[in-house]
């Protein structure tokens, strides 16, 4: 009859694991929400950069501007609280660009630390092309 080891030990080796994965789970956790806010903000300026190109070759200074200010609104919805966030808008020879650039704070509990994070998104369209 063959003879089962006794349970009831830990090794380094699973002790590494159950610490590499607390370790993953909370990356995930306190970091996932910023990167997918910053994959929404993405999403934003790029249904934007068409209209501001539209604006930038008829010369319409006043209605950029006005752009601007609805993307930043729609970012901030988007649960950016950033007090800095800017959002460029850049017409180059073969590109038209647009960028916002905020900061996140995450808060770690246990560390009483704070973690900040510079975003800057952009979304461009190459603009050489022509039909």
């Amino acid at each position: 009859m063959a003879r089962m080891k006794q349970p009831g030990r830990v090794n380094l080796v699973s002790l590494a694991v159950v610490l590499l994965l607390g370790a993953a789970a909370y990356g995930a956790v306190k970091f996932g929400p910023v990167y997918w806010r910053r994959f929404k903000v993405k999403s934003v300026l790029s249904e934007s950069i068409n209209r501001y190109y539209r604006l930038a070759r008829r010369n319409q200074a006043d209605e950029v501007d006005a752009l601007r200010a609805e993307i930043i609104g729609r970012i901030r919805k988007l649960g950016v609280e950033d007090a800095g966030l800017q959002v460029e808008f850049e017409k180059l020879a073969d590109e038209v660009r647009a960028t916002a650039t905020y900061r996140e704070v995450i808060r770690h509990p246990f560390v009483k630390r704070d973690t900040t994070l510079h975003l800057r998104p952009y979304y461009s369209i190459d603009t050489s092309y022509r039909f």
